[in-house]
């Protein structure tokens, strides 16, 4: 058995070893949980050498240990279950308790009085055993498997199962544990980091979620952490995936809202007559590759939807498209539109524009790439189906009101293999692969020509996830477990129009086929104005975001008298690749028919049509941002039990990172005192090649509490933590704008001249790098 051990260890250290290239992660709790208690005759004395032998009632898994000279005993690294546990020594009889419940995270308190007897006598106990956690200071709310699948979760995202834990608040954010920050919040799978990797963020497309039928239990622990936990300012939400036993398993399920059940929201005057479906399937089978030995599970869940509801936005009239701007529908006067080529430079100073006589712009005005754009027909046509289209003076607002249209596609897929050795060797794998495809939102209702939609392309998102346990029994008061993992977050955006040349199909010259135009306008006076645009969002630039983190832990656990300590070393490896979104093809802001710096005159929409071009901007990225870092933690955890009531959980944990730095040292920072190589003023960029922060290396952690057993049914606990977050960006592509190349083609400041106009398009544009 020994040498098995060494060829399975052998095994997963080279497994490792792959994976820290190609990412993972793993974090020191390990979600499993733990039996202790002490073994006493009928006068109160302790009993040692007792053997225990605790066995999975589903699995028939077998997990042995012996009282040490203190009379006690503990089993850690248990799935949670129901399980019989027998205890055997000479000239007492053997007592056998069954319905023992073990739950993820717990140690549970189990004393027993064995009678003087023979050893072929036996006593069974079947009532289940007491749940009350009576070892550890650590305060929760734990959600069994029948509470889970029973309780609504909102479309089966377990990460909705925070909202019924007290402690938890939705103020601000997704979720806030014990009054710290969201991104101080960990969920775990498994002993495994659910998060974003490198961001830390829980949410839709962020967390992993997969099938919620596969998982046995779900703990949230609020408040004084052991020293075994970390990443983590105070809450943690661990996941405990379920696994085959010796009888054969299944299920099927369909949840399924048909148009005919949902009703209007609150804010929409009637039911969304668009499109409409919602179905959330799910289904696994367990069961036993060999009996009492080795286990599979499978699982699938898929969200199908197709939704939407009623949305009311600004589109061009029909008056605006032929160039009429006076708005007689308006209480207020029309913003006066002016015309552009008649800028005139004043002998006293200042400038003056003539406006457009009745604030029509004639159609021979119109610029010939407007011209090509509007016979596209990119616009729907404005409606006033429920009375809502109001006027002001720049126009109407809200003049067109139609139910928007969604689809989401969400699947999630788990398989694990449970192995046993021996009672002294057991194994686990789980791999879970969490696959979205859905839209970047819902279609943008304003347009007519789906081309032009920002919602058109995809946004694939890949999430997947590896864990691996391996616990050794090395003597009856020493084990050892090694956990390894991997997270993957894959999201991918390539719109159609990458590389059609579309400015040269709006007639734009002097600029690449990369990507398609984007149209906007500096002044925000649409109400369903979005970044900038005019309107509705053009479909923009290619996104890439991989986020990936690998790691290793070791956790030792050793019974020492009436101490049970536990220790352990982690090492995770944390890297992202962003690549930056360019838009070579341009982003230009119309202007030029306001009054020389005059507010509330002139409209973006009426220099679109002109084609006069305020300013432009033409980005190109020059390089991927790839930030990598390091993280190394100890732990050391020393359970007391100093008095049979009493238990103290003493331990520390230090944890140190490295300095963030990108893959080529590819990145900026700000300095006060360094000369700006353009402005030779003082303060500038430098590009450091090393690390952008000095190594902290006094993270320490103490970890304090108690737990007294003052009463049968009653646990006084008190502790105090000292917890330390992990080294998160706080945006993707931080500390590397410089790497995005600008070219940005505006007049001088105190200008109101255009830059140029649309049709003969922006001078050669050249990136100074």
């Amino acid at each position: 058995m020994v040498r098995l051990l060494g060829r399975v260890s052998l095994s997963l250290f080279l497994l490792f070893g792959a994976l820290v290239f190609s990412g993972a992660a793993v974090y020191a709790q390990t979600g499993q949980g733990t039996l202790t208690g002490s073994v006493t005759d009928s006068s109160g004395a302790v009993i040692p050498s007792v053997a225990v032998v605790v066995k999975n009632q589903s699995t028939g898994f077998t997990y042995e240990a012996v009282t040490n000279q203190e009379g006690i005993y503990r089993v850690p690294y248990l799935n949670a279950g129901l399980y019989e546990v027998s205890y055997e020594a000479t000239g007492f009889r053997r007592m056998v308790r069954s319905g023992v419940q073990i739950r993820s995270t717990e140690t549970l308190g189990l004393d027993i009085s064995l009678e003087v007897g023979n050893v072929v006598e036996s006593v069974e106990v079947s009532a289940g055993a007491q749940l009350l956690e009576t070892e550890t200071s650590t305060t929760g709310h734990l959600v069994s498997g029948v509470e889970l699948t029973t309780l609504p979760t909102p479309q089966m995202k377990i990460e909705s199962m925070i909202w019924y834990v007290a402690g938890v608040t939705s103020q601000s954010g997704p979720g806030h544990t014990a009054g710290g920050r969201t991104r101080a919040f960990q969920m775990t799978t498994d002993g495994v980091s659910a998060t974003n990797p490198g961001e830390g963020t829980v949410g839709t497309a962020r967390n992993i979620t997969t099938v919620e039928h596969d998982m046995q239990e779900i703990k949230v622990l609020t408040t004084a952490l052991p020293a075994e936990y970390g990443h983590s300012g105070g809450g943690i939400m661990n996941i405990s995936y379920k696994g085959g036993t010796n009888e054969f398993h299944g299920l099927a399920e369909e949840r399924y809202v048909g148009k005919k059940m949902i009703h209007r929201s609150w804010s929409d005057p009637a039911v969304p007559t668009g499109p409409f479906s919602f179905h959330l399937m799910s289904a696994n089978i367990s069961g036993p590759i060999k009996r009492n030995k080795t286990f599979f599970l499978v699982g699938w869940q898929r969200h199908h939807e197709r939704s939407g509801n009623n949305m009311d936005v600004d589109v061009p009239s029909p008056a605006m498209l032929a160039g009429d701007f006076s708005f007689p529908q308006s209480s207020a006067p029309a913003d006066i539109i002016y015309d552009p080529d008649s800028l005139v430079a004043l002998p006293g100073g200042g400038y003056s524009r003539t406006p457009f006589p009745g604030n029509r712009i004639p159609r021979d005005r119109f610029d010939p790439v407007a011209l090509k754009f509007l016979s596209l027909n990119p616009f729907s046509g404005e409606n006033n189906r429920n009375n809502q289209t109001f006027y002001n003076r720049t126009g109407p607002h809200l003049n067109l009101s139609a139910d928007t249209d969604k689809n989401s596609y969400r699947t999630g897929i788990d398989t694990k293999i449970d192995h046993m050795f021996s009672s002294n060797h057991k194994i686990f794998g789980r791999y879970s692969n969490a696959r979205h495809r859905s839209m970047s939102g819902t279609w943008q209702i304003q347009l007519a020509n789906r081309d032009l939609d920002y919602i058109g392309a995809p946004i694939p998102i890949d999430q997947r996830q590896i864990v691996i346990s391996d616990s050794y029994v090395i003597n009856p008061r020493t084990i050892n477990e090694v956990r390894l993992g991997w997270n993957r977050r894959k999201l991918t955006r390539l719109p159609e129009s990458l590389g059609e040349n579309w400015a040269a199909k709006f007639g734009i010259h002097n600029v690449g086929p990369e990507t398609m135009p984007i149209f906007g306008s500096a002044a925000s006076i649409f109400t369903s104005n979005t970044s900038g645009n005019f309107y509705f969002r053009f479909p923009e630039g290619e996104t890439l975001d991989v986020n990936e983190n690998a790691s290793l832990q070791d956790n030792l656990s050793m019974i020492r008298g009436k101490h049970t300590f536990k220790t352990g070393y982690e090492i995770l490896r944390t890297r992202l690749n962003s690549h930056l979104e360019q838009r070579p093809s341009g982003t230009y802001l119309f202007g030029g028919t306001e009054f020389p710096f005059t507010p509330n005159t002139g409209h973006p929409f009426a220099s679109f049509l002109l084609g006069t071009v305020a300013a432009a901007e033409f980005t190109r990225a020059l390089a991927t941002w790839l930030p990598q870092w390091w993280s190394h933690a100890l732990y050391f955890q020393d359970d007391w039990k100093a008095t049979k009531n009493l238990t103290l959980n003493l331990g520390l944990r230090w944890q140190t990172e490295s300095p963030y730095r990108s893959k080529y040292g590819q990145q900026s920072q700000f300095s006060p005192n360094a000369t700006d190589s353009l402005t030779g003023g003082r303060g500038g960029l430098l590009h450091p090649t090393g690390p952008l922060a000095s190594r902290d290396t006094n993270n320490f952690q103490p970890r304090v509490g108690m737990a007294y057993n003052f009463r049968e049914n009653w646990v006084f606990r008190g502790g105090f933590a000292v917890n330390t977050l992990d080294l998160w960006v706080n945006s993707l592509r931080e500390n590397f704008e410089e790497y995005l190349a600008l070219a940005a083609v505006v007049q001088l400041p105190g200008n109101p001249d255009i830059a140029f106009k649309l049709s003969k398009g922006p001078p050669p544009i050249n990136f100074n790098i």
